[in-house]
């Protein structure tokens, strides 16, 4: 089961609190983090202070990522983030196949959800 659009405010709401800039980051970091990339180059000019939020957005939105923990170690060069090191737990090791392993246990109970309104998905 695949959700068609990553970035949808409605489903994903702490993606759309975020500034421009923020979701401009989040989409870049993301797909990285869902695939457990360890070491994450960041381009543009980011602070500490904007990547912190951005983040905790993907941590809250993408609870199916359960091996990244929500942290993340920065390397700063002239006050800006150049590289970013998520931390991600022992799960992240092997996570593809855990990743379908889930996805097949829930299926079932989730299938047609993706059409719905997000308070019909609540009950």
């Amino acid at each position: 089961m695949q959700i068609k659009d990553d970035y949808d405010i409605e489903f994903y709401p702490f993606f759309g609190g975020l500034k421009p800039s923020g979701q401009r980051l989040y989409k870049n970091l993301f797909p990285k983090i869902k695939v457990a990339d360890e070491n994450i180059a960041i381009e543009g000019k980011y602070t500490p202070e904007m990547i912190y939020p951005v983040m905790h957005a993907i941590y809250k939105d993408h609870p199916e990522i359960f091996w990244f923990t929500g942290s993340c170690q920065v390397t700063i060069r002239d006050g800006y983030v150049i590289e970013l090191v998520p931390e991600y737990n022992k799960l992240a090791k092997g996570y593809e196949k855990k990743a379908k392993e889930l996805e097949k246990a829930i299926g079932k109970y989730l299938e047609g959800t993706y059409k719905l309104s997000l308070i019909n998905k609540a009950r």
